[in-house]
């Protein structure tokens, strides 16, 4: 088990302390969606006026309301909401979506609906109840950004994360055979979408899969599924060494030996991926790789051959702190997520896999 903050040279710390001695801070908001109903149009501008004018409900988020960022409530801000929507005016200054104000002033944010309850996850869909999970999550405008499938003595789960993020265009698909999986990527990045995450998880006697897009443009892709230990090997040498890095990397085993999907990138960088650990080399590795300066970026359980296995990457990457948890059960990641989402973490990925004759959880917090 894990957790780890990385300090600041004591310099920066002092000025950091400074500033905020004199700026007031509050809730993530949505700039110029004065009343909060996570559109910016003619209504917001109406909302700011009659507040201002007319004796009508004001907005419990003045950040929101200071559409042009000017660190005041006025005319102005009205003035430039419709100059933006209908005059081809200035953009609306960050945050375009929920996030704090970059602009140091006297404003501050009581409470913006639309940012709060932004994750929703848990460890254990079972399978039949996903598609109501589903329906209830993107009914509330959330969409899913992590799913990890699993088996627990022959039921498929799957634990999984939704969160609500700017508007883009997204799908997901589970329960894919291997030629299901490849033309649906064919298919999807003809129209401009990118694999999100691909996963693969057994059913019965075979191997099935869930992969989620995302349409966004970004560097090249390249997945492979039901790869042979050795195919996996040759594929991971000749990526690594052309400027290639993994995504994620999902082994499974139907009974007839380890398989592998992953996905990787045409991105250059630094990586370690290790993807048969037993959960005490897991621990050890995972020390190795916080020493060596990397974060866990993938993590993905399953079991082979009745033993507990996990596939980890580590890269470098941009987090101040965050947290680690593996041999969890239903409970305790419950109550590891309360206590780092209330200390301002984030949930970044959760895992299911049988270990013994139940399930064991493995999750990453980060800020």
């Amino acid at each position: 088990m894990f957790s780890h903050t990385r300090l600041l040279p004591l310099v920066l710390s002092i000025v950091a302390l400074t500033f905020c001695s004199s700026v007031l801070t509050g809730a993530d908001f949505r700039r110029g969606d004065v009343n909060a109903d996570e559109t910016l149009d003619m209504s917001d501008a109406v909302f700011l006026l009659g507040c201002q004018f007319n004796g009508g409900e004001c907005p419990t988020c003045d950040d929101a309301a200071d559409a042009n960022d000017d660190g005041a409530i006025d005319i102005s801000d009205a003035s430039y909401l419709l100059a933006y929507l209908f005059q081809n005016g200035p953009d609306i200054p960050e945050p375009s979506w929920c996030g704090p104000d970059p602009t140091i002033d006297r404003l501050t944010c009581v409470a913006y609906a639309p940012c709060e309850d932004l994750v929703w996850s848990s460890p254990a869909v079972p399978e039949a109840d996903m598609l109501s999970v589903w329906n209830e999550q993107t009914g509330e405008g959330r969409r899913l950004v992590w799913r990890d499938g699993y088996n627990i003595n022959g039921d498929v789960y799957f634990a999984v994360i939704f969160e609500k993020t700017e508007p883009v265009a997204w799908a997901s698909f589970s329960n894919m055979n291997g030629t299901q999986l490849a033309d649906e990527i064919d298919s999807r990045t003809d129209a401009g979408y990118r694999v999100l995450q691909v996963d693969s998880y057994v059913k019965g006697s075979n191997i099935r899969y869930a992969v989620i897009f995302v349409k966004e443009s970004g560097p090249d892709q390249l997945v492979y599924h039901s790869y042979t230990g050795a195919q996996h090997q040759a594929q991971f040498d000749f990526l690594k060494g052309n400027g290639w890095q993994p995504v994620n990397v999902s082994p499974v085993n139907a009974g007839a030996g380890r398989r592998y999907t992953a996905l990787w990138e045409e991105k250059v960088g630094s990586f370690w991926l290790k993807s048969g650990l037993t959960p005490a080399q897991y621990q050890t590795e995972f020390e190795e790789q916080t020493e060596a300066g990397r974060e866990l970026a993938y993590l993905h359980g399953y079991n082979d051959n009745g033993q507990a296995r996990l596939s980890a990457l580590w890269k470098p990457l941009p987090y101040s702190s965050w947290a680690a948890r593996h041999g969890l059960n239903w409970f305790q990641y419950v109550e590891q997520t309360i206590s780092w989402v209330d200390q301002g973490y984030k949930l970044m990925f959760i895992t299911g896999y049988q270990n013994g004759s139940g399930a064991d959880y493995a999750a990453f917090w980060a800020k």
